[in-house]
C-alpha cells in the first residue's frame, strides 16, 4: 500500500473560471445585502414599514446566498451545469419568501 503523498499535490494550470450564473448570483447577493440595509433604516422609522421591506428583503438575499454559494462548489466540478445556481438559489428564495411570509402573517400579530 502505498501512502498519500503529503501535502497533496497542487493542480496546474489556471484557476477555474466562474460561470455566468454566479455572476448572476452574487449580483442577487449584492441587492439582498443592499436591501437588509434599507430594511434596518426603514424599521428605525416604522414597524409596518420594516416588515413590508421585510418581505421584499428575503427572497433576493437567500437567492443570492445560496446561488452564489452553490456556484463557488459548481464552479469546482469536473463538469459544472450552469443553471445549477439559479435553480437553488430560484429555489431558496421562494423558500425564504414563503416562510417569512408565514411569519409575519401567522405568528407576528400574536406576539
Amino acid at each position: 500500500m502505498v501512502a498519500p503523498a503529503w501535502p497533496p499535490p497542487v493542480p496546474s494550470g489556471p484557476p477555474p473560471r466562474r460561470l455566468w450564473s454566479e455572476w448572476v448570483a452574487l449580483a442577487g447577493l449584492g441587492l439582498g445585502i443592499a436591501l437588509i440595509v434599507v430594511t434596518g433604516v426603514a424599521a428605525y422609522h416604522s414597524e409596518r414599514l420594516g416588515v413590508l421591506c421585510t418581505f421584499a428583503t428575503a427572497g433576493p438575499f437567500f437567492f443570492g446566498l445560496v446561488g452564489t454559494l452553490v456556484g463557488r462548489a459548481v464552479r469546482r466540478a469536473a463538469r459544472p451545469w450552469p443553471l445549477l445556481p439559479l435553480l437553488w438559489g430560484g429555489a431558496a428564495g421562494l423558500i425564504a419568501m414563503f416562510l417569512t411570509g408565514t411569519f409575519f402573517v401567522v405568528i407576528f400579530p400574536s406576539l
